[in-house]
């Protein structure tokens, strides 16, 4: 659990970076997280599911690394379309913004979703899982378990705070 919660952390983080440097590079008009502090939730929830079923189908696959790196994809594409979706539903219902728009991108599904994206989403999952992931592994358990708990407490304040308190000072 420890592990997943590190790896949500650190991504959320990395997620609000991510997004911060294209819109200063490439997207002046780009929105950017609905959370206060430096975390976008959507890339830490995403990274798990990715460990998830990386290691669900790791254990229950005994066949060649191809294969189950189609199946990783395959699974993964649909399942991270799937929370792009949800998310842009949930942040359109909960707070009256559209912080993505696909209309303008070739074969997308409503605004929230476009098979380009979605095969990026899928094709990057698998990259982060071959290369990335070894990385970071080592990385994060470098990491003191007191950081992380103090990373998580300001992850709970800014979520508390962005859906409580700044509606009450506001």
């Amino acid at each position: 659990m420890y592990y997943y919660l590190t790896n949500f952390l650190f991504f959320s983080m990395v997620g609000s970076f991510f997004e911060q440097g294209m819109k200063f590079f490439f997207f002046k008009e780009m929105k950017s997280g609905i959370l206060t502090g430096p975390f976008v939730p959507i890339y830490g929830v995403g990274i798990v599911i990715i460990l998830l079923v990386w290691k669900q189908i790791l254990k229950k696959m005994k066949t060649k690394k191809w294969i189950q790196y189609l199946t990783l994809f395959l699974i993964l594409t649909v399942l991270l379309t799937l929370l792009e979706l949800v998310s842009g539903i949930l942040i359109e219902t909960l707070f009256h913004k559209t912080m993505w728009n696909y209309k303008k991108i070739p074969f997308h599904f409503g605004k929230y979703i476009a098979l380009p994206i979605s095969l990026g989403w899928g094709i990057s999952a698998c990259l982060f899982l071959r290369f990335i992931k070894p990385l970071t592994d080592s990385l994060l358990k470098k990491i003191p378990r007191q950081l992380v708990y103090f990373v998580f407490f300001c992850f709970l304040f800014d979520y508390f705070y962005t859906f409580f308190l700044k509606k009450l000072i506001h």
